[in-house]
């Protein structure tokens, strides 16, 4: 069977549509809530350099004018921080017991790890070509009928990698397939449940049932 754009059902279409209005959502979301907590952030530091002026020198005292530098420096700083964080531990595991040190520094970093929020879900809008939904669909028919297909399986019905990286990719972060590992070695495998009937609403599997697999054109 060969992939035709005709043959995509709008239930995949609208799959997508939802997830990549959500993720969008949310990315904004972080967006704001960061800004909001800058802006916060930004006022108490200026209330507070403020108060520590006036104790000191009286009535008189105002916030010296490289406040607003100083504070974009900091921000910056904690900004460095955070991303190098994320780069050298992008798989933090989450312990009982945290040192003093990593308990400050997940305060301090609360707002720069907002921003961050908002990129990651920003790059999890995946959006897919016509011919690309047309293969996805017809990959997404293959892994339901043989309830799991290996990995390298898909270089050979999707040449081109660049259309098979952002497919699969696709597809995972919509939450419709997983990567199985096996003894056999990897495989994708469809999530179940409600996914499954989003994506492949015609598909049914029978036990012992032998049908042709369908074929991913080009």
């Amino acid at each position: 069977m060969t992939a035709a754009e005709s043959d995509v059902p709008a239930s995949l279409r609208a799959h997508f549509f939802r997830h990549n209005l959500t993720a969008l959502l949310l990315a904004v979301l972080s967006l704001v809530s960061a800004a909001a907590f800058w802006t916060v952030l930004y006022l108490l530091c200026y209330w507070l350099t403020l108060l520590v002026l006036t104790i000191r020198l009286g009535d008189d005292a105002h916030a010296p004018g490289f406040f607003p530098l100083a504070f974009a420096a900091a921000a910056f700083a904690l900004c460095l921080i955070a991303a190098a964080l994320r780069w050298l531990q992008p798989h933090e595991q989450t312990g009982d017991a945290k040192p003093f040190w990593k308990i400050l520094a997940d305060f301090l970093l609360i707002v720069p790890r907002m921003m961050f929020a908002a990129w990651g879900n920003l790059s999890a809008c995946r959006l897919l070509s016509r011919r690309e939904m047309a293969l996805a669909w017809a990959l997404l028919q293959k892994i339901a009928a043989e309830r799991q297909v290996p990995v390298q399986s898909v270089a050979v019905d999707i040449p081109d990698a660049r259309a098979r990286d952002n497919i699969v990719l696709a597809l995972r972060i919509a939450d419709l397939i997983y990567l199985k590992k096996t003894d056999a070695g990897f495989f994708l495998a469809m999530q179940g449940g409600k996914m499954r009937e989003i994506a492949v609403p015609k598909v049914r599997i029978e036990a012992g049932e032998n049908r042709g697999t369908p074929r991913i054109g080009d």
